[in-house]
């Protein structure tokens, strides 16, 4: 007997098939966002350590490549390539900065170029080729995870100059061997190589946990001890303005005793003066080219006239 599909059966099946292509969208929208951001951070982790031009920060955005960017595309290869390999980026890119639509369409041509080479170079790393005609619309999912891979290429060979360590080949992608022997030879050395950084890292860990614990405890006893210097500065503050209260009291006087207090200063403005006289005469008497002069007719004159 043959099975009646009927129109709710449709429907049904067309409303799962709908939501599971809700699902697998949300999903991949999720993916590419994940991807830009993660593009967006190895690059900013870059410009810390390989300071970026005024033109290259004017560009630089997160999802800038969710539309098409000329120009974000132009300053970050050219960036990157720079970091990488900055002798080569001048043989392959001789002209920049770009200035017309020629040696735009020149340098798309010349980014290819160069990522052949750098595929070539490092064989390793699986940065997928690209096409001239993919540049001149820069933007995407596709040209996203190419200049994602570009960046992961140039923040590990950066790390491979700078971080001197037995593990610095682990820095490196790797890619399936054809031989499974050798894949497998490969997996086991890189967990023998992980294993050890792992055990490294937890003891790390625990020695800092130890010195973590120790410091909080020494922190606690100078913060105990600043809390009593503090208390004991605020009493001492205390005495001290109390004392200066002390010092500037100033007494209440009464009418009598303030006219009595005017008398005994001019009493004392008059010794005043008359110390300075003194200290004047004093220093005429002691001054050694005094002459003493006398007039013996002046003088017989006066004592007749009187």
């Amino acid at each position: 007997m043959s099975e009646v599909v009927t129109s709710t059966d449709i429907l049904s099946v067309f409303r799962s098939q709908v939501s599971r292509l809700n699902i697998t969208t949300k999903e991949q929208k999720r993916f590419e966002a994940n991807l830009h951001d993660e593009l967006h951070n190895n690059i900013f982790l870059l410009t810390q350590e390989y300071p970026p031009t005024k033109e290259f920060q004017a560009v630089f955005k997160k999802d800038m490549f969710v539309k098409s960017n000329s120009a974000a595309f132009q300053q970050v290869t050219h960036y990157l390539f720079t970091i990488l390999d900055p002798d080569l980026t001048k043989k392959k890119i001789p002209l920049w900065p770009l200035y017309d639509s020629k040696s735009e369409r020149d340098f798309r041509k010349q980014v290819a170029e160069m990522t052949d080479a750098i595929r070539a170079k490092y064989e390793q790393v699986a940065i997928p080729p690209i096409m001239p005609s993919q540049l001149v619309c820069p933007c995407g999912y596709n040209f996203a995870k190419y200049v994602l891979k570009l960046s992961m290429l140039v923040m590990c060979e950066h790390l491979k100059k700078n971080v001197a360590t037995k593990e610095s080949q682990l820095l490196s992608p790797i890619r399936q061997h054809p031989n499974p022997v050798v894949t497998n030879a490969i997996v086991r050395n890189l967990k023998l190589k992980t294993g050890a950084v792992e055990a490294r890292v937890k003891q790390r860990w625990q020695n800092f946990q130890e010195e973590f614990v120790a410091a909080t405890a020494g922190a606690g006893s100078l913060v105990e001890d600043l809390a009593r210097l503090e208390g004991e500065l605020r009493g001492l503050n205390l005495e001290l303005k109390e004392l200066k209260m002390g010092a500037n009291q100033t007494r209440r006087v009464d009418g009598e005793g303030l006219d009595g207090l005017r008398e005994e200063m001019a009493h004392l403005e008059g010794i005043r003066n008359l110390c300075k006289m003194c200290r004047e005469s004093l220093t005429y008497l002691n001054n050694d080219r005094l002459e003493l002069k006398f007039n013996k007719n002046e003088s017989i004159a006066k004592s007749f006239a009187a």
